[in-house]
């Protein structure tokens, strides 16, 4: 769960958890709503896993309408549940009342970036409720999209800062091989130090290396290849969702 207002970071790290646990047979529960619930269920069918939409109105409408490609596809190889009749619109009062279904069927609810005024939010404190596990995903202080995770973490929820964190908190039978098992070299270490769980700039990971661009750049591919990093555009990398 999390923002529909989600920046790049925020989408790809929502997808690649989603698409690591429905690896290994979790299925990912989320509102099907723009934003953060989108890169979840993207993430979950990549590998043909297991995902639950709930929407906010009737079964016959996709809402929003961008979301037209996902929603068939969750029709055709996920799940799409609602308690709403066909015909019925996606009213404001709605979604909060998805929200319980979605905390209802979930095991854990993890936030990722939320704001103090998303719906999300409704969705932990009813895990709460159910006695769900809540996590989130920490970040900026200055940052309003995540002032609503960080107030989570503040009062109790679990802090993850890593793929195992909601393994160990939600589903201890399951055994997850993460990337904290890749073998790395001296270079490859110091180089993936200083790439963040935010992105960060080739040029900054160069000037802070002290090493030649040419040789920075040949550790960073074989960084990718071996799956803890990612390149974004612009010259941007950023640490895997399942990296240690």
């Amino acid at each position: 769960m999390g923002s529909r207002r989600a920046s790049f970071e925020g989408m790809n790290l929502a997808e690649k958890i989603a698409q690591t646990l429905s690896s290994v047979g979790i299925t990912i529960v989320s509102g099907l709503a723009r934003g953060i619930d989108s890169a979840a269920h993207r993430g979950a069918l990549k590998d043909k896993g297991k995902t639950i939409g709930v929407l906010g109105c009737g079964i016959d409408i996709c809402y929003p309408s961008e979301n037209k490609k996902l929603f068939e596809r969750m029709g055709d190889e996920a799940a799409i549940l609602t308690e709403y009749m066909p015909g019925e619109q996606p009213l404001q009062f709605h979604f909060p009342e998805r929200n319980r279904i979605i905390a209802g069927l979930a095991r854990g609810v993890l936030v990722i970036e939320a704001s103090q005024k998303s719906g999300s939010l409704i969705t932990a404190r009813l895990g709460l409720e159910y006695g769900r596990e809540v996590m989130a995903i920490p970040g900026s202080v200055f940052n309003e999209e995540y002032r609503g995770a960080n107030k989570l973490i503040k009062d109790g929820a679990k802090l993850v800062d890593g793929i195992g964190d909601i393994i160990t908190t939600c589903f201890p039978g399951i055994s997850l091989a993460t990337k904290e098992n890749v073998e790395l070299d001296g270079n490859e270490e110091y180089i993936y130090a200083l790439v963040g769980r935010q992105r960060t700039h080739i040029d900054e990971i160069i000037e802070k290396s002290k090493m030649e661009a040419k040789q920075v750049m040949a550790v960073l591919t074989r960084l990718e290849m071996k799956e803890i990093i990612r390149q974004l555009p612009g010259g941007f990398y950023i640490k895997t969702a399942h990296s240690s």
